[in-house]
């Protein structure tokens, strides 16, 4: 569980924290990355609000920045009409991943 000082603050919807730990294990370096999503549980979301939120932190962790414009990573969408990743999404985790 994430710690920390705005948990439980209503003023944020989702958070996704990525770490990376490093291991000298006398065979070598070894990095292992950790991808936490969390939802806002202080906040009052409906069931669509949470899919929104929740798709637009999983954009993050396929290495999406915060965008405008018609997307599940702009942060000020309307989290009740964009709640599943759009065309623009869609394309930039493809041009990462190709």
């Amino acid at each position: 569980k994430l710690e920390s000082s705005w948990v439980d603050d209503e003023a944020w919807y989702g958070l996704t924290t990525i770490e990376e730990y490093y291991y000298d294990a006398n065979l070598g370096w070894y990095i292992t990355e950790q991808f936490l999503c969390e939802l806002n549980s202080a906040a009052s979301m409906s069931a669509t609000v949470a899919r929104s939120v929740a798709n637009h932190e999983f954009g993050h962790v396929f290495g999406l920045d915060h965008t405008t414009g018609n997307s599940i990573v702009n942060s000020g969408r309307n989290r009740n009409q964009i709640y599943i990743p759009q065309a623009d999404d869609i394309a930039g985790v493809e041009a990462i991943y190709q």
